[in-house]
């Protein structure tokens, strides 16, 4: 009995770290939303030098957390005793202007692509990694 509590308090452990790190994720994908909003560029906790890099399906892939172009913002939950702390980034992309094809018609920068945004973001905590990607279409996304 007691092995199978232990094994279960682990499972809660991981989960809630797993969870935490998600909140993260999605704490910095929204940070990035209300700079694009505010006309600022999104970017949080990695450098301007760095130079995105895409996957064969065409994803961007973040820079790791240890690398030296990440400068991760500590997010500190205040409603937990004691209170916890979650390291963020992320990065936008204007769509338009990125020199990528990223909606895959073989055209980077066309008229298609206007107007849209995405946000990847991620969050580490407890070991856990949590990544998140949103999509904006927007012909004004100040408003």
């Amino acid at each position: 009995m007691t092995t199978r509590h232990l094994q279960q308090r682990t499972i809660i452990d991981r989960f809630e770290a797993w969870q935490t790190a998600f909140d993260g994720a999605e704490s910095a994908r929204l940070m990035s939303q209300a700079a694009l909003e505010n006309a600022q560029d999104g970017i949080i906790g990695i450098s301007s030098e760095w130079t995105p890099q895409y996957d064969s399906n065409n994803r961007l892939i973040l820079p790791p957390f240890d690398s030296e172009f990440v400068s991760a913002v500590p997010l500190v939950i205040r409603d937990s005793d004691p209170p916890l702390t979650v390291d963020i980034i992320s990065w936008a992309v204007d769509w338009s202007s990125d020199n990528w094809d990223n909606n895959g018609d073989g055209v980077a920068d066309d008229a298609l692509e206007t107007g849209i945004f995405s946000i990847h973001s991620a969050a580490r905590f407890g070991g856990q990694i949590r990544r998140v990607e949103a999509v904006y279409r927007s012909y004004d996304i100040n408003v």
